[in-house]
């Protein structure tokens, strides 16, 4: 099942609606008070990470479900097009009080830095890859597109994420700080995958659990 498509944007409008389609959704997929219980708190942190996207960001947010392995996957979609470029961005961080996204810290922090890049384009997000390192992946070699678009293509997620950091923790100061966020971060204790990925010029982050 899936959910109708709603409208969202970085100053609020939506939210209301969204969070309307998620009680809906738990309903009509007849989940107990625990996988209602998650799957609102997902839609919730979600929401809140939307709303603190630099500039005059919309997209659309819906919920989605399909059967595996005898349970429920639930997905919480947002999917937008890439139309801000690298020059919008730093005009608008100028006129902010800090010169700089100060909010961008903490896991969802970062998965909204992740969609921020995106919406510059493959060559930025391509370039916080090359800094950061952790949880990216070659999207093409996994077979998630269509070759002549891998170019264009860019590929963030949890599971790669917190294998690699946890990996890394004990020799890397930078990987002991991001296992910090994680076992603070509701969405990456509840969640059992999320990603991020950009491909022919859109970006869309997926929140999954299983229930």
């Amino acid at each position: 099942m899936q959910t109708d498509k709603i409208l969202i944007t970085s100053d609020g409008a939506g939210t209301a609606q969204a969070l309307e389609e998620c009680d809906r959704f738990s309903a009509y997929a007849r989940l107990d008070r625990r996988g209602a219980l998650h799957v609102r708190l997902l839609t919730e942190e979600t929401l809140g990470m939307v709303r603190g996207i630099v500039g005059n960001f919309q997209a659309f947010f819906w919920l989605e479900s399909v059967k595996k392995k005898g349970k429920q996957l639930c997905r919480i979609c947002v999917k937008a097009d890439a139309d801000v470029n690298y020059e919008t961005r730093q005009e608008l961080l100028k006129v902010s009080t800090t010169g700089r996204n100060s909010a961008a810290v903490g896991f969802m922090g970062k998965i909204r830095e992740l969609i921020e890049l995106g919406l510059q384009g493959y060559d930025e997000a391509s370039r916080y890859q090359a800094q950061q390192g952790f949880g990216f992946a070659d999207y093409a070699a996994m077979g998630m597109m269509e070759q002549n678009t891998a170019a264009d293509a860019f590929y963030w997620s949890l599971d790669l994420y917190k294998d690699q950091v946890s990996d890394q923790k004990e020799s890397s100061h930078q990987a002991e700080e991001a296992w910090d966020e994680l076992e603070k971060s509701i969405v990456a204790r509840i969640a059992d995958e999320v990603r991020v990925g950009i491909q022919n010029g859109q970006v869309e982050l997926v929140i999954e659990k299983l229930l």
